[in-house]
């Protein structure tokens, strides 16, 4: 047993020597702003970020050591988040698509019931609509002023999408659609052109 247990270890080592533990995504051109996220060696959870995109540069942001890009501004710190917690897990993470607000979801359970939370990108500040018992996925409208979310029931099965105006109590969102067939699940998403918020129904053998 001990030298089965000091074979992994020293597997493990070998695989944490070969890995880059401080690096940087691959950045995503989105609007105005160059988006990406960065592991730092010692830390657990990636940091969230974006840096303006200069019009004259084609060239995405970038690192050699790791270290934050010039006019780096970070979105999101899952090191900051899970401090004080035995867990945590990150569960949407959706930028409005003028780049003003930040929609993420946290898990400190491992229910996989998400809060999900309004960020103001402009001001830092964290607005007060909190709404517990989310899924994975949302959708921003195109004029950023409402988000669509997902909730689950019982079986932790999503089946409800709400709408929520952004600075409004969550408890006035509206259900916009209702999956009551047991053996279907439903997602919200936006298409690529931002005109059109998709609602898909699937189960194991077929979608709509």
């Amino acid at each position: 047993m001990y030298a089965s247990a000091k074979s992994c270890a020293s597997s493990l080592c070998r695989i944490r020597n070969r890995t880059q533990e401080t690096d940087l995504s691959v950045p995503v051109r989105k609007g105005g702003w160059w988006y990406y996220s960065r592991m730092v060696e010692g830390q657990q959870y990636g940091i969230h970020c974006r840096v303006a995109a200069d019009p004259a540069v084609t060239d995405p942001p970038s690192t050699v050591d790791g270290t934050a890009p010039p006019g780096e501004q970070i979105l999101l710190d899952g090191n900051e988040l899970a401090r004080g917690h035995e867990f945590f897990a990150l569960g949407t993470f959706d930028i409005s698509p003028d780049g003003r607000w930040l929609a993420y979801s946290t898990d400190f359970a491992g229910d996989e019931r998400f809060t999900l939370r309004i960020k103001d990108l402009d001001t830092g500040t964290v607005l007060p609509d909190e709404i517990p018992d989310t899924h994975y996925g949302s959708a921003w409208s195109l004029d950023a002023s409402t988000l669509f979310y997902l909730t689950v029931d019982d079986a932790w099965r999503p089946y409800r999408v709400h709408r929520h105006v952004v600075g409004t109590p969550p408890g006035a969102d509206a259900v916009v659609y209702q999956e009551d067939d047991e053996r279907f699940w439903v997602g919200v998403e936006l298409t690529r052109s931002e005109r059109f918020i998709f609602i898909e129904a699937g189960s194991k053998t077929t979608s709509e």
